[in-house]
């Protein structure tokens, strides 16, 4: 009977412990690793943030936070406030090992800047199996590689030999402004060029880059521009790991950014916030069991992750499409295939009210993401949409690209292919 009532009263303190625990995580505005996540990085950084401004001597409080892994032992590790004055961020001194179950612990010490003492937190997350992260490249190749003719027109003599040539239709009046272009594959006799162009096709400004094509070349809302710069390239999804170069109005190279947490960036999109911010995401492959749903036992599954970093370049905000999407929200038909990506984030922006806006092309959608706590707002289109149109149904895109909030309100995408293959791709 002794044993019975101990096996009682230890069961009790471990649900009550469950509970508590439970409790204090959500009491907190954002974790990263998602606690309960599996597949994360073995270079995961902590991501802790109360959503209240933070006394930076706190964070000298002694064994304030513990991060044990079940195979890496205690973690030792740099604590650091963001510029935001609000998020706490852990990065530990060396990697996770793989397949690792990793056990975090804030205690109590972490006060704000009006002398409150945030909760005690407790969660956990694993980490990949994988020693070395996959490389795109490597698998997700050359299956939608585009072979379009080229049109040679007028060559002006004052451009370079291999400067490509401009074809340019003016159909009514034009607005203001430049049209960014880049060389985005490999042409005979053409050079990789980045160029700003008048609309009747004149350059304003062209940059030949030395060793590789580019994508996304545009002027940031800060004034600054910026261009994708290959790393490697992975047609599969139509882009590449890049880093991200940022010039001056003088067209000086000043900067460059890179993803965090042992991530390399995705050439599709990149931003630069207004606070000194940057938003940019990438593709994660990890190994996955599909055999359940008629796939492979150890298929290749690209995953897409969004981060946030500061003006220090901490990360201090990141979403993994693991941890929010299921594989029925996508219309991939590629769950037998060894290697696909069935998300494929390709653009992302700042909404007008601080959040974030994706399209995740997979799905076919809009997603609009909480940058505070990372949970998902709405979405728009797709499987899964929240939304009534007029004349449309749910579905009425297929493969949406480049969303943009306009100045009144209104979201502008690019719809790739509607389901009825016969009409063309389209604004919307």
């Amino acid at each position: 009977m002794k044993c019975l009532n101990f096996f009682l009263v230890a069961f009790l303190f471990f649900l009550i412990s469950l509970q508590t625990v439970a409790q204090d995580t959500d009491e907190y505005q954002f974790i990263s690793p998602v606690p309960g996540s599996e597949l994360n990085s073995r270079e995961s950084t902590i991501i802790i943030r109360d959503g209240r401004f933070i006394n930076p001597t706190s964070l000298a409080e002694p064994n304030l936070i513990q991060v044990v892994g079940s195979k890496s032992g205690l973690m030792s590790g740099e604590l650091i406030l963001s510029t935001d004055g609000k998020t706490v961020i852990f990065k530990p001194a060396q990697k996770f090992l793989p397949d690792e179950k990793v056990q975090v612990n804030l205690n109590l010490g972490l006060i704000t800047t009006n002398d409150e003492t945030l909760s005690q937190l407790q969660f956990s997350f694993g980490i990949t199996p994988l020693s070395e992260r996959l490389l795109l490249h490597e698998y997700l190749t050359d299956e939608y590689q585009i072979s379009a003719p080229i049109h040679y027109l007028l060559e002006p003599d004052t451009l370079p030999a291999n400067f490509p040539s401009i074809r340019t239709e003016v159909l009514g009046e034009t607005a203001p402004g430049y049209v960014f272009l880049t060389v985005s594959r490999d042409i005979p006799n053409v050079g990789y060029y980045i160029m700003m162009l008048n609309n009747d096709g004149t350059p304003f400004y062209y940059k030949e880059l030395p060793n590789d094509y580019s994508y996304d070349f545009k002027v940031q809302p800060n004034g600054k521009y910026s261009y994708a710069e290959f790393l490697n390239h992975h047609t599969f999804t139509g882009g590449g790991e890049v880093i991200h170069k940022v010039m001056d109005n003088s067209f000086t190279m000043i900067d460059s950014f890179q993803m965090g947490n042992g991530y390399i960036a995705e050439a599709h999109d990149f931003q630069l916030l207004p606070n000194g911010h940057s938003l940019l995401f990438a593709y994660d492959l990890q190994i996955m069991d599909l055999s359940e749903l008629g796939g492979y036992p150890n298929a290749k599954v690209a995953q897409s992750v969004v981060q946030e970093l500061d003006q220090n370049k901490n990360v201090i905000f990141q979403w993994r499409s693991s941890d929010y999407y299921d594989f029925d929200d996508s219309y991939s038909n590629r769950l037998t295939r060894e290697a696909f990506d069935p998300i494929h984030v390709n653009s992302i922006i700042l909404d007008n009210d601080g959040n974030i806006l994706i399209t995740p092309n997979g799905l076919s959608e809009v997603t609009k993401i909480s940058r505070q706590t990372g949970e998902m707002i709405w979405r728009l289109g797709g499987k899964n949409n929240q939304f009534q149109f007029i004349g449309q149904d749910a579905e009425f895109s297929r493969g949406i690209h480049n969303v943009s909030r306009l100045e009144n309100g209104d979201i502008l995408l690019f719809d790739n292919s509607p389901r009825n293959s016969t009409t063309p791709s389209r604004a919307v």
